[in-house]
């Protein structure tokens, strides 16, 4: 064979390879500059959960001003049923945490210090019907946005009781599921006193600390 003709014949097939590497690189995929050119990533957290309740700072004093001996007061803002002497107001607990969360709340010291009875210091929980404050509902056992009213928690007057020293105040379930929405995450405490009969005359406090627990605690 005319070796001519064979490396005419291999310098054809290298230039029609060349053109067709040039034809497919550039009009098949005219865009591409790099390979690849699309791919995909995630981004993940995880949002951690955070008890938080505060008592408003508005609402955090519970006033019965001058008060007679063998009297009963209460501070219920929604039904109010015993002697107020001055205008009072409940104490407002509100859940700032982004979980529910369960209220317990406890006496740090005794109130009275005449011949007093466990029922002359009650508590108790109820909807809030206080300026500014959320609407939870209408009925505070059926229809009640802010926490569960029908069972958990303490809706009626109940006894609050003192420490005894040394031991220390006794923490008492009040709130079952306080929702942490901003529209539904109040309740107000009320306190319900009898003033003993020889009750010694002046000034009367007591200090009341409130918890927030997980729900998953109180039954």
């Amino acid at each position: 064979m005319n070796r001519d003709y064979v490396y005419g014949f291999l310098a054809l097939i290298i230039v029609t390879s060349i053109l067709t590497s040039f034809f497919t690189f550039f009009y098949i995929y005219p865009n591409i500059t790099g390979r690849p050119v699309q791919d995909t990533g995630n981004v993940q957290v995880n949002v951690v959960s955070g008890l938080g309740i505060a008592i408003d700072t508005v609402y955090n004093v519970i006033d019965f001003g001058n008060i007679a001996r063998d009297r009963t007061y209460d501070s219920d803002s929604n039904s109010p049923t015993y002697q107020t002497p001055i205008s009072t107001n409940p104490i407002l607990i509100r859940n700032e945490g982004n979980v529910a969360a369960d209220i317990q709340i406890c006496a740090e010291n005794a109130f009275w210090s005449g011949s007093y009875v466990a029922s002359d210091f009650q508590y108790k929980v109820d909807m809030p019907l206080l300026t500014g404050s959320d609407n939870c509902g209408t009925d505070i056992s059926l229809n009640n946005n802010c926490f569960t009213g029908s069972s958990g928690s303490t809706i009626t007057y109940t006894n609050l009781p003192f420490p005894t020293f040394p031991n220390p105040c006794t923490n008492v379930n009040a709130v079952n599921n306080l929702q942490n929405a901003d529209t539904s995450d109040e309740v107000e405490l009320d306190i319900k006193i009898h003033v003993p009969v020889d009750e010694p005359t002046g000034a009367k406090s007591t200090t009341i600390t409130i918890t927030g627990v997980d729900p998953v605690t109180i039954p």
